[in-house]
């Protein structure tokens, strides 16, 4: 049996440009860093943090409908601490 595993920093949806922008984040991660089948096991560090202004950044919906695959923590309190 193999298992695929991909990584990626987001840095909070920061590009090299400055911009947060999480639709270019979702669109890369579905074109390069994880297209559909590529992967069993994706983690995405940095993709939300525990405060505003990136709190929800890149919503596990989001995620699953860019690659294919299925959110492990499926209630959102497993997923980050209070707001």
């Amino acid at each position: 049996m193999e298992l695929r595993a991909v990584s990626w920093n987001v840095h909070r949806g920061r590009g090299v440009d400055g911009r947060v922008d999480p639709d270019r984040v979702l669109r890369v991660l579905a074109e390069e860093v994880c297209p559909r089948g590529s992967a069993d096991l994706l983690a995405l560090q940095e993709a939300d943090a525990e405060a505003p202004p990136f709190a929800g950044l890149l919503p596990p919906e989001a995620v699953e409908a860019a690659t294919g695959l299925v959110h492990a923590h499926p209630e959102e309190g497993l997923r980050r601490g209070p707001e």
